[in-house]
């Protein structure tokens, strides 16, 4: 296990793929707050310009690479609330995604559903134990096998809208 460090544009997306899962890490400058929804109350996530947005995908396929650009161009340019299920939620259903924001994001597989703090992340074992934090110009990530984990980067999508009328 090691400590690697990555600059990262601000349109670039750093992809890490695992055996069974997927990571995308951003950089948050552009957008100052998040909304998040939860069932009881609407709540509002201060963004700093360093904080880092980390997107955790429970499959490793390649459309999930797409699915994280597109998570994090809804993110930044849209400005798309998340949802935040409750503690006792009683369904069945698992998302494919999770997301969390901020300066330093705590990787693990160990989270008990309403137990997990804001700066942890449910992953994969591919991604266990690891630590992503923004030190502002690069992103340092403590505790990676590269060894296990290929690591790329990928443009973040630009949509251009034609009007054909």
């Amino acid at each position: 296990m090691s400590i690697e460090s990555f600059k990262l544009a601000d349109n670039e997306i750093l992809i890490m793929k695992g055996k069974n899962g997927l990571l995308g890490i951003a950089k948050a400058k552009g957008i100052n707050k998040v909304i998040i929804e939860s069932f009881e109350k609407e709540m509002e996530l201060i963004v700093n310009p360093e904080d880092i947005i980390v997107v955790s995908c429970f499959s490793n396929n390649e459309k999930f690479i797409n699915g994280i650009a597109c998570m994090i161009y809804l993110i930044k340019e849209i400005g798309i609330p998340l949802i935040s299920f409750p503690k006792e939620r009683k369904t069945s259903f698992i998302p494919n995604m999770l997301i969390a924001i901020g300066k330093n994001i705590i990787l693990t597989t160990k989270i008990e559903p309403g137990k997990e703090k804001q700066n942890m992340l449910c992953v994969t074992k591919d991604f266990d134990n690891m630590e992503v934090i923004s030190n502002n110009e690069e992103i340092v990530i403590k505790g990676i096998d590269k060894k296990k984990v290929n690591i790329f980067k990928i443009n973040q999508p630009h949509i251009q809208y034609m009007n054909n009328y």
